[in-house]
């Protein structure tokens, strides 16, 4: 009797055990599929990272356990809110690190992606601190009850606003490509109407801005109508109980400590944040570059105490530097382009060289001008297109000059960007006389309104002159005026071709006339006009059309008979390989200038010119040009 006593108590026992067993199945089930899903993302970064491991042999092991111990305390938080029945409307926050990630991998290739346990590590961990931060204060706001709507509506305003701007990312990427540096850059040197016609002309911005409203109008109402049930539902009981909340802030504090010893807060930041933050390594880059004008101005007296008396050939000497000019569509390197018949008439004489090798040194204004005016170049060692590595490579030719006796004017019909924002400023204010004329006309000028400004300069026997030309400009039919009389059939790029060649013609006329001793003129880069892609240095949208511009040089009868070995020199350098960075090497030889720094074979008339050897490159030395 005992002993069928006990088994049936042990049968019970079982049974109550097993029934216990199922109600803490039942009641904690969302826990557990948190955990499940939980083990299938980690089989899925598993096959990530024997992919990753292919790609990027040098991956840490220690970066895939932590990425995975945030994706436990991730799954944790949302077994936790599932757990109060406020997974609808934690939704959105639990959204923001997918979004994050998709937004990080449609901006940066694929052999960039080593990065991603370290990505996930951040952004899964920033959900979960955000989402604990919110819960602390709502359950704050139980004692005053007057503040929880307005938690919520700044939490819902903030989550869009942070997906809002992701998506926009992700959508530009897809559309445009990804943001990297030399987008940054971009950037900060744009002005408002300029960003207008690139946004709305060549960036997609009407799919763009459809696309994001369209997006902003479903979520807003999404998440409205959600909360709004919650909160009628819930009264304030939104917040976790304290056990969880202090569970998941052990939890951050036990991976922010990790993550901070294995340096993942520092050289591991997301490549989207860092990327961001290279504004701040750019303005402090132009900030140092003015800091070194006193150095500078040291360097030079030191230059002119060593030598008696100045150096330099008497004379007017000038540079005008174009914009977005392809050669390709100019009658003078491609006849069947009607486009320039000044300078195809000008290419005849026998004191005028063409350049048929010459390519941009990057796609950017405002990294390619610094280089065609100082002494930094894409082949100097470890310079990584930094201006302010070094004083003796920020020395422009307006520096030089002024130290040889030389008066200096620059005249520009681009836009002044103040010197904190743009180097290419700050150089153009080291000279004596500095015109910005769209200043004067309001901002809409055209490249034949500087011919005035020349006869304000009165040059002396010495004198530099650089014009900065709008040229051929995005949108290509702002660069001319609506009345100009055009050949029939040009398009509008070949129109604005046509007027460089017509202003170019004015400037040769009004030099000649007034005994100018070398007159040249280069692009800075050039366009992807056949595929409407403007200039990209980003790697998905980079074209070698984008770096193939013009170059020339005339020389005056006066200037042939004083110095004819770099006549002779620069005539046999017209049909070798150049890059535009070099043409600072270039003036300062046809000027005869010599400085103790200067390394002759960054000279195309040098016998020891480096691309003689050596591949040219572009994009600040990033890649080879592919068949120069």
């Amino acid at each position: 009797m005992f002993l069928m006593k006990s088994s049936c108590f042990k049968k019970s026992t079982f049974f109550i055990t097993f029934m216990m067993f199922c109600k803490h199945l039942v009641k904690n089930c969302n826990v557990y599929l948190a955990g499940s899903i939980w083990i299938l993302l980690s089989i899925g970064e598993l096959l990530i990272l024997h992919y990753i491991a292919n790609i990027d042999p040098g991956s840490n092991p220690k970066y895939l356990l932590l990425c995975n111990a945030t994706l436990v305390a991730y799954s944790l938080t949302w077994g936790f809110a599932s757990r109060k029945n406020n997974i609808i409307f934690f939704l959105p926050t639990f959204l923001l690190p997918f979004i994050a990630s998709m937004m990080e991998f449609a901006n940066f290739s694929i052999n960039m992606r080593f990065y991603f346990f370290s990505q996930l590590f951040h952004f899964f961990l920033l959900d979960i601190v955000w989402f604990v931060f919110c819960n602390i204060f709502y359950s704050i706001s139980v004692f005053f009850e007057r503040i929880n709507k307005p938690l919520i509506y700044c939490q819902s305003l903030v989550e869009i606003s942070g997906l809002w701007l992701m998506s926009s990312i992700i959508m530009n990427a897809l559309l445009n490509g990804g943001i990297n540096n030399d987008a940054i850059i971009a950037i900060c040197q744009t002005n408002p109407k300029e960003a207008w016609h690139y946004f709305w002309g060549l960036n997609h911005g009407a799919i763009l801005v459809v696309s994001l409203l369209v997006f902003l109008i479903i979520f807003f109402i999404f998440i409205y109508y959600c909360r709004k049930t919650c909160l009628k539902q819930q009264k304030t009981n939104l917040y976790l109980s304290h056990s969880s909340t202090l569970a998941l802030l052990a939890l951050v504090f036990f991976l922010c400590g990790i993550g901070w010893k294995a340096n993942m807060y520092a050289y591991y930041m997301p490549l989207t944040y860092k990327t961001i933050r290279h504004l701040k390594h750019y303005r402090q880059g132009n900030e140092q570059f003015n800091k070194m004008v006193e150095a500078r101005h040291q360097l030079l007296m030191q230059h002119v105490a060593s030598h008696k008396s100045s150096q330099g050939a008497d004379g007017v000497f000038v540079l005008i530097i174009g914009e977005s000019l392809d050669r390709r569509y100019m009658g003078c390197y491609n006849p069947k382009h009607k486009t320039t018949p000044f300078q195809s008439e000008l290419k005849n004489l026998s004191n005028v060289f063409f350049f048929p090798k010459i390519y941009a040194c990057h796609v950017q204004t405002t990294l390619v001008v610094p280089m065609i005016l100082t002494a930094f170049n894409q082949y100097i060692p470890n310079t990584n297109i930094d201006f302010s590595t070094g004083t003796e490579l920020s020395l422009s030719l307006f520096d030089f000059a002024k130290s040889n006796g030389y008066s200096t004017c620059w005249i520009s019909n681009q836009e002044k960007i103040s010197n904190t924002n743009s180097i290419i400023t700050s150089i153009a204010m080291s000279a004596d006389q500095t015109f910005f004329i769209r200043e004067d006309h309001h901002g809409n000028s055209f490249d034949h309104e500087i011919l005035p400004y020349l006869e304000k300069i009165n040059p002396t026997s010495r004198a530099l002159i650089i014009i900065h030309l709008y040229g051929n400009h995005y949108p290509y039919g702002t660069s001319y005026p609506a009345d100009f009389k055009f050949p029939a059939d040009l398009d509008v790029y070949e129109k604005s071709v046509f007027y460089n060649d017509y202003v170019l013609h004015q400037f040769m006329d009004y030099f000649q006339s007034h005994g100018a001793m070398m007159v040249a003129y280069v692009s800075d880069h050039a366009d992807a006009v056949s595929i409407g892609k403007g200039h990209d240095p980003r790697p998905n949208n980079f074209q070698k059309e984008m770096i193939e511009i013009p170059m020339w040089f005339w020389l005056s009868e006066g200037y042939r008979q004083q110095y004819p070995q770099y006549f002779t020199k620069l005539q046999a350098s017209s049909h070798k390989v150049i890059t535009n960075d070099l043409v600072f090497n270039m003036f300062m030889d046809l000027m005869q200038i010599q400085y103790t720094d200067n390394n002759d074979k960054y000279s195309p008339l040098s016998d020891n010119y480096i691309l003689d050897t050596e591949p040219p490159k572009t994009l600040g030395g990033k890649i080879e040009i592919p068949n120069p």
